[in-house]
């Protein structure tokens, strides 16, 4: 995972250094927080493990809240007129599960499942409203994304009550790291704050792994491949709320 983070940041920096002498004035940078979350009936918003009887013997994800993460976005023009931009955006996001349950009287068990994302996207960004107030723009964009997902945990962790036993902790082998590609659908707000800061607020729409689905590892975003016979196209709902910088 780390070796991926240090070649995205390269990447980044290099197509800044190109994009200097090939694109107009007016590079922008953006930086803050996201929200992600599931949509759909992809089984990583399923329980871990079933609640009741009548539940389907699957292992889920829990993965039903949303998820924090940041953003770094580079944002270059490409025409003097600014209507049109190349967006190089940095994510990650930390997904993480979290089940209790009353095994008895005495007993507690907390299932927890975690992973982290790390995301890289390009496209094509269009400013096509621009508004009376604070030079406010609202933009729409289309992106293609590669995504590395790793860092994958599972583990169960058993409380006895009134200290009736030690507590333990079961640790299940993760399914292997994973690379997709996919695509972002995007549409947001830029406001002028104050000088050269700006506000770069929110919604984004993306398919993660619409290229490289391997059936045999099974879902994308569950623990472990019991029962499961296919990859799901993972899908997403996106809000993000950016710092930006106009150069």
């Amino acid at each position: 995972m780390l070796k991926n983070i240090l070649t995205l940041i390269a990447i980044l920096l290099l197509t800044v250094s190109i994009s200097e002498a090939q694109f107009p004035s007016g590079l922008k940078i953006a930086t803050g927080l996201t929200t992600t979350s599931l949509l759909g009936d992809n089984p990583a918003k399923l329980p871990m493990v079933p609640m009741t009887d009548e539940e389907d013997a699957v292992t889920g994800g829990a993965l039903t809240h949303a998820q924090p993460g940041f953003e770094f976005r580079l944002i270059m023009p490409v025409d003097d007129e600014q209507t049109y931009y190349v967006p190089l955006s940095f994510e990650y996001a930390f997904f993480t599960g979290r089940e209790r349950i009353n095994t008895s009287q005495f007993i507690v068990d907390i299932w927890t499942h975690s992973l982290d994302v790390i995301s890289l996207s390009t496209g094509l960004n269009m400013n096509f409203y621009k508004m009376d107030f604070a030079n406010a723009q609202i933009y729409a964009g289309i992106e293609g994304r590669v995504s590395f997902i790793g860092n994958i945990d599972t583990r169960a962790e058993r409380d006895y009550l009134e200290n009736l036993l030690e507590d333990e902790t079961w640790i299940v082998p993760p399914k292997e790291n994973a690379t997709r590609i996919g695509g972002t659908l995007r549409l947001g707000v830029e406001g002028k704050l104050r000088d050269v800061f700006h506000v770069n607020a929110g919604f984004a729409f993306s398919a993660m792994n619409l290229i490289g689905k391997d059936n045999e590892r099974g879902e994308l975003f569950t623990p472990i491949k019991v029962l499961e016979v296919k990859e799901s196209t993972v899908t997403t709902f996106q809000v993000f709320i950016l710092l930006q910088f106009n150069i």
